[in-house]
């Protein structure tokens, strides 16, 4: 069985860097065959389209997030590694693609630049899944635990939704799971204004772990 530690949404430069030190001591302590990132490694919090006031410009939170991941990508360097592409990671391109199609070229070159990293794997599709050893791998776009995997019948892990957790169902197969792998992002950003309350959230800081005893997610409680 490999080992895998599974990333969750990430959201740098506003990334929760207690969380990410954590992460990188259970990886030492854990010592994982592979790694695997679900996706919104960054945030694009410039490119978002809700209301907002920007703290910094565009190009100083790329310039941050870049350092941001370079370093954690760094830190795993010799396993075996793979990066997905999440909804906020599509952001700069959407908005290219909706205000200015004729620069999705261009845009399109440095989107794939931005998401290749040395020894590491890309699925640059945000819509599209990676399949290892049978389970699949996507970013995800449901909220409800257990959705996805419902949806594609069979053990399946993901993001999105910052709720990390682990379900179990059966169908005439057999029994497969769903794994959340939460949330590494700091909610007290100002990337994070788009949550309905402002003191309270259900985002959950951790790490999802797969082994030979199954799937399971590690929360970050500190």
């Amino acid at each position: 069985m490999t080992k895998t530690l599974v990333l969750g949404d990430i959201h740098a430069p506003y990334h929760h860097r207690r969380a990410l030190e954590w992460v990188y001591r259970l990886a030492d302590k854990m010592k994982p065959d592979r790694v695997v990132q679900v996706g919104d490694l960054r945030d694009q919090f410039s490119f978002s389209r809700y209301p907002k006031v920007l703290k910094m410009s565009p190009e100083k939170e790329m310039e941050l997030a870049s350092a941001a991941v370079s370093k954690i990508w760094a830190h795993f360097k010799g396993l075996s590694n793979f990066q997905l592409v999440g909804n906020h990671d599509d952001r700069l391109l959407k908005k290219v693609l909706s205000d200015s199609p004729e620069l999705a070229s261009l845009v399109g070159k440095s989107f794939r630049e931005m998401y290749t990293f040395p020894g590491v794997t890309t699925v640059y599709d945000s819509r599209q899944e990676l399949i290892l050893d049978g389970v699949i791998y996507q970013h995800g776009h449901r909220s409800k635990l257990g959705d996805h995997a419902r949806f594609n019948q069979r053990s399946t892990v993901c993001g999105h939704s910052h709720n990390g957790g682990v379900v179990f169902m059966r169908n005439l197969k057999g029994v497969y799971w769903e794994l959340n792998a939460g949330y590494l992002g700091d909610v007290r950003s100002p990337a994070f204004g788009y949550h309905s309350q402002k003191r309270m959230h259900t985002c959950t800081l951790g790490v999802g772990l797969i082994d030979e005893h199954g799937p399971r997610f590690i929360p970050y409680d500190r």
